[in-house]
């Protein structure tokens, strides 16, 4: 996960698939906070008129949380 994090970091950060696979990568790594924050930086930004990878995005933001109230508020 390193090597993919250190790809999508020196990818371009301003698509919104680079952004959810840094998401992934994060997440893999065993860093939750850091995996939401990409996967949130991908549904603030509309997905770049995905739907499919909007909703992929706030999945993992939803999986990466403690809490069942905000998992569902993301999901709404």
């Amino acid at each position: 996960f390193a090597d993919a994090l250190k790809t999508c970091r020196s990818a371009d950060r301003a698509d919104p698939a680079v952004t959810f696979r840094e998401g992934l990568a994060h997440e893999g790594q065993g860093d939750p906070e850091a995996a939401a924050a990409a996967y949130r930086r991908v549904t603030a930004a509309g997905a770049g008129g995905d739907l499919l990878l909007w909703a992929r995005a706030a999945l993992g933001a939803a999986r990466c949380t403690d809490d069942p109230a905000e998992a569902g508020q993301l999901l709404d």
